[in-house]
């Protein structure tokens, strides 16, 4: 399973294979040293519709926005790989639009800290849609464990 020049599919087959043989995912996950998200994010893969998959193997699609769209049905997965794709050929062209802006030079040329860290704060178009909020939600739940989760919830809310 960590051979590097398997393709993301072929991944995806081989670990429904050892679910089928060590009986659930978390077993898996747990003989592979890996968490439970990891064997789920990759066992979406096969849950694509074909064109989809064709597009992974194709590698016409981020295997991030693949995962993500194959935990969901197959008729709302076209749509939803769509505006993923939209929504990132946005963000880069708004990070594109923001790298061209002047900068005002301090002494060095350098930016100072007080200047990176108002670039940091959070702005409330950084995440425009409900959607981007579920897609994160969920990429969060299947990367981390329950409890992380539960952390991360308190050192928000602080």
């Amino acid at each position: 399973m960590q051979h590097e020049d398997l393709e993301p599919l072929d991944e995806a087959r081989a670990l429904q294979r050892l679910v089928d043989v060590h009986g659930s995912q978390r077993a898996v996950a747990r003989s592979l040293g890996k968490s439970s998200g990891w064997v789920t994010q990759r066992l979406a893969l096969l849950n694509l519709t074909p064109e989809l998959k064709q597009a992974v193997s194709e590698k016409a699609i981020p295997l991030d926005v693949a995962r993500s769209v194959g935990q969901l049905p197959e008729q709302q997965q076209q749509s939803a790989a769509e505006r993923a794709l939209e929504q990132r050929a946005a963000k880069k062209r708004e990070r594109t639009k923001n790298t061209e802006k002047p900068v005002s030079p301090r002494a060095g040329g350098l930016p100072s800290r007080t200047d990176a860290a108002v670039e940091k704060q959070p702005t409330p178009d950084m995440v425009s849609s409900v959607d981007e909020l579920e897609a994160l939600a969920q990429e969060l739940r299947n990367r981390l464990t329950a409890e992380q989760v539960e952390k991360l919830i308190k050192l928000l809310k602080a």
